[in-house]
């Protein structure tokens, strides 16, 4: 019988940790989207743009992305990477893509980058 007892405050012991699991995994994502959001909110060009839903945030807006930038990158790779800019101006020897306030310059013949400003 004590046995059974035993069993039977084990298994309540489980069930109750594992929806405690669940409740606290649901706290730390909410938590790491509000941060993210902050994080956005932060960086240059950003902080007069209302925030949006999770799906709904541009990838230039994600600073982990421009870590992602490397010079030498090519235009397919930066494309792949934040989409189409919202605007391109060229030169003799470089392009020039926009995105909001940033800017990424390739050199014209490669379609490497050559630099960027967030």
């Amino acid at each position: 019988m004590k046995r059974l007892i035993l069993a039977l405050f084990i298994l309540a012991s489980i069930s109750s940790f594992t929806q405690s699991n669940k409740a606290l995994q649901k706290r730390i994502d909410s938590l790491e989207l509000r941060i993210s959001k902050l994080e956005n909110m932060i960086s240059p060009g950003v902080a007069t743009t209302p925030i949006k839903a999770e799906e709904e945030i541009k990838p230039h807006f994600v600073k982990a992305n421009w870590r992602k930038l490397y010079i030498g990158m090519s235009l397919d790779a930066v494309r792949d990477l934040f989409g189409d800019p919202s605007n391109i101006s060229q030169s003799e020897y470089s392009i020039n893509w926009r995105y909001g306030y940033s800017s990424i310059w390739f050199d014209y013949n490669t379609k490497r980058i050559t630099s960027w400003s967030e």
